[in-house]
């Protein structure tokens, strides 16, 4: 009665996050969302839910007109997105380890776009466009190459493939003078079956109201506990596995492994 009594609670409070509206850093790209031409706001409240987002499974390609955009904080709850299109923006980075069904991502004349973006766990990646941006390291190791159609991969550096002498040869591949190919990646990363379905990783108890548990084989330089709007809530070190969330509000809160300022391992868990 006590396990059905928790399961349920954990259920209400499961649902109780899902429906709640993420909080935008960049009012600019909350109405990129808002007015994107595939509908995501479908209670059509001029909010987007937290279930919205997970839930929407096309494409982000918005109309111009709406202003620059310097943060994309709340990408990663559009966990179904299978396109990605935004231009002339004023990101610096880009994150899409939460984003693993893509398969387009369009991010030309973002100038100020630079530093690293790993797709090696896109598996559905058919085309990959980052001309006219600073970024300087790709790993587009997914295994899956032959299946990118086009890819322009501007001024990076090094890129990380799957077979050299066919991404050197393959039409519609295009890279500049200082571009390397390599099989190895070119920055610490690990597979999508690592940052999301990592056994060797375990969280419990899920629920808890004070105490989590951390057990990993995993050496790791730090864990972080962000919240549903991807704030860092609690920071603890290597050393910290029994990790005290007492003072945390009740809800949906996610554990980061990290080793050298890269995610290796993503959990999940419920405070109640």
């Amino acid at each position: 009665m006590v396990k059905l009594y928790i399961s349920i609670i954990s259920f209400f409070i499961a649902s109780a996050t899902l429906s709640q509206n993420i909080v935008f850093q960049d009012a600019n790209f909350k109405q990129i969302l808002l007015t994107n031409p595939q509908v995501i706001d479908l209670n059509n409240d001029r909010e987007i839910s937290i279930q919205e987002a997970n839930n929407f499974s096309d494409s982000i390609n918005p109309p111009f007109g709406y202003g620059t955009v310097s943060s994309l904080q709340g990408l990663e709850h559009f966990t179904q997105l299978k396109g990605f299109h935004i231009e002339n923006m004023s990101i610096t980075s880009i994150d899409f380890s939460n984003n693993l069904q893509l398969n387009y991502v369009q991010l030309t004349d973002n100038f100020a776009l630079a530093g690293n973006i790993d797709m090696s766990a896109h598996t559905n990646l058919t085309y990959f466009n980052v001309e006219n941006t600073q970024v300087n390291k790709v790993n587009l190791n997914n295994g899956n190459n032959t299946n990118i159609t086009y890819c322009d991969l501007a001024g990076a550096t090094c890129v990380a493939v799957d077979d050299v002498r066919y991404s050197s040869s393959a039409p519609n591949w295009f890279e500049s003078n200082t571009s390397i190919y390599t099989t190895t990646p070119c920055f610490a990363t690990v597979g999508q079956s690592q940052i999301l379905n990592n056994k060797e990783v375990l969280i419990y108890p899920n629920p808890t109201q004070e105490i989590l548990n951390i057990t990993t084989d995993y050496h790791v330089d730090a864990i972080e506990i962000i919240d549903i709007n991807g704030k860092v809530v609690l920071n603890a070190t290597n050393q910290m596995k029994n990790i005290n969330i007492k003072e945390l509000i009740n809800g949906f809160y996610t554990v980061l492994l990290k080793k050298d300022n890269i995610t290796i391992s993503r959990k999940q868990f419920i405070k109640d």
